[in-house]
């Protein structure tokens, strides 16, 4: 996989562990800035709405299926360990749909609310 700047790197944490973690999902993503593959290190600038996405994770059926595709990799080849892999265009369009929909779809919470009330 040659990455190069300008690509985007989306951050997708795996259900791990023997119970399986409930906090899975869309993290964030970023412009990548910097790539050294003798060196084997990624430089990138972390984009909005990474930051909201840390507090409200992106996920639902539909986006843990979508994942699951990309992890099974060119024909279904199963290379479920890999920690970094290409997301075909068709692919990415629907992440950054999910992560519109999630965005506008999370209200903000009770206890945040009255913060600001002053």
């Amino acid at each position: 996989m040659e990455m190069r700047p300008g690509d985007l790197v989306i951050f997708f944490f795996c259900p791990t562990g023997p119970k399986k973690t409930q906090d899975y999902g869309i993290y964030g993503w970023g412009v990548i800035t910097r790539y050294s593959r003798q060196r084997q290190k990624i430089t990138f600038k972390a984009m909005p709405p990474s930051d909201y996405l840390k507090m409200s994770v992106c996920i639902d059926d539909e986006v843990y299926d979508l994942v699951r595709e990309i992890r099974k990799g060119d024909k279904g080849k199963g290379v479920e360990q890999l920690t970094m892999y290409p997301v075909p265009f068709d692919h990415l369009e629907r992440i950054r749909l999910k992560i519109r929909e999630h965005m506008s779809a999370v209200p903000p919470r009770k206890e945040t609310l009255r913060y600001h009330r002053g």
